[in-house]
C-alpha cells in the first residue's frame, strides 16, 4: 500500500496503528516495522508521523537499519524528544522566585526588634550593638532597605568595607562606593571588625530564626573574620578613645556613683596608665611591687601559675608606675 504520511491532517489523527508494516524502496531496501503506534495526543502525533516518513523516505540512513534497530530508535527519539520538550516547557515558565521572610522588614525595624530582645543587656553594651548596626546598615545601602534583600555577596562587599572604614567616621556610604573608593584615615582595629562581624552573625541569627530573613544559611557565618593576634604576634593595639567620650565617661556625677570599687579603680587605672581591660582585671596582690621607692604594676605573662596571668603578646609585659 503507498502511503504519504503528508497527506493526512494532524488534526484528523487520534490514534494511527502500523501492524506488520514492509515497506521495499526501488533501490532494494526494505524497512519492515513489526508494530508502531502513534499517540493519542495531536501535537505528539504529528511529531511521530513526521519521524516515520523519515525512516521509510528511501534517503533516510535508518532505512539499512533493521525493521527491530529501526523501532528502537524511533523511540529512543520520542522518548528524547519528550523529554526535550518537558524541559523547555519549565524552563519558559519558570520565573525566578524570590523567599520572602514571613515577617519582612526593613534593616531599621530588624534592628529595633533586636535591641528589644537585647533588654536584658547593660546599657553601654546596648548602646554600642545599636551604634555598630546602625554602621552596618548603612554598608547595606540605609535603614530602609528590606532586610531579605541582603544577599551573601552582599555580605562579603560589607565584611570587605568595614575593614576600610576609618575610626570614629560619622558619613557612612555604602559598602560598593567605600569599596570603589576608599577613604583616608586609619581604619578600624582589627579585633574591631571582629567584634562587628560577631555581632552582625548573631543579628542574622537572630533574623532567621524570627523569620525575618529567608531560611538557610547565615550569610555572615563562613566570612572569615580577621585574626586579633596571640602571645607571640602582632596586632592593631586597641581603638583610642576620644576627648569627648572621655569626657562622657569621666563626668564627675556620673563616675561617683560607681557602687563597686572595681567599677571605680578599673577605669582609672586604664585612663592614667593605658593598660588593657583584661591586664587590670587579672591583677594580683604580688603584681603590686617597689622600684626605687616607686610603686609599681606588673603585668606579666604567668599562664602556669596558680593565679594564672596572661597577656596579648611579649611587648606587653611591662611595669608601669
Amino acid at each position: 500500500m503507498a502511503f504519504d504520511p503528508n497527506s493526512i491532517d494532524p488534526k484528523d489523527v487520534r490514534e494511527l496503528i502500523l501492524g506488520h508494516l514492509k515497506i521495499t524502496h526501488p533501490d532494494g531496501t526494505v524497512v519492515d516495522f513489526g508494530r508502531v503506534e502513534t499517540s493519542n495526543d495531536p501535537v505528539l502525533a504529528a511529531q511521530e508521523l513526521r519521524q516515520i516518513e523519515k525512516i521509510v523516505s528511501p534517503a533516510s540512513p535508518l532505512s539499512i537499519l533493521s525493521a527491530e534497530d529501526a523501532e528502537k530508535m524511533l523511540a529512543e527519539h520520542d522518548n528524547f524528544s519528550a523529554i526535550v520538550d518537558a524541559a523547555l516547557a519549565v524552563k519558559a515558565e519558570s520565573k525566578p522566585k524570590v523567599s520572602i521572610p514571613a515577617l519582612a522588614c526593613t534593616i531599621e525595624a530588624a534592628i529595633e526588634s533586636y535591641m528589644a530582645n537585647k533588654s536584658g543587656t547593660a546599657k553601654s553594651t546596648q548602646s554600642a550593638y545599636r551604634r555598630r548596626l546602625n554602621v552596618f546598615a548603612q554598608l547595606a545601602g540605609g535603614a530602609n532597605q528590606m532586610l531579605h534583600d541582603v544577599s551573601p555577596v552582599q555580605c562579603v562587599r560589607i565584611s570587605e568595607a568595614l575593614q576600610l572604614l576609618p575610626r570614629h567616621e560619622r558619613e557612612i556610604s555604602c559598602a560598593d562606593e567605600i569599596l570603589a573608593k576608599p577613604p583616608e584615615g586609619k581604619p578600624i582595629a582589627k579585633p574591631t571588625v571582629k567584634e562587628y562581624l560577631i555581632l552582625i552573625q548573631d543579628f542574622f541569627d537572630w533574623a532567621i530564626g524570627t523569620l525575618r530573613y529567608p531560611k538557610g544559611d547565615n550569610p555572615f557565618a563562613g566570612i572569615v573574620k580577621p585574626s586579633e593576634g596571640s602571645h607571640g604576634g602582632t596586632g592593631d593595639g586597641a581603638e583610642a578613645f576620644t576627648d569627648s567620650e572621655l569626657e562622657q565617661i569621666f563626668q564627675p556625677t556620673f563616675f561617683s556613683n560607681m557602687k563597686r570599687p572595681y567599677q571605680f579603680w578599673g577605669p582609672l587605672i586604664a585612663l592614667f596608665t593605658g593598660a588593657r581591660a583584661n591586664e587590670i582585671a587579672q591583677l594580683r596582690v604580688i603584681d603590686i611591687v617597689r622600684e626605687n621607692g616607686v610603686l609599681c604594676m606588673d603585668i606579666t605573662h604567668e599562664p602556669n601559675h596558680p593565679v594564672p596571668t596572661r597577656t596579648k603578646n611579649p611587648a606587653s609585659e611591662r611595669r608601669i608606675p
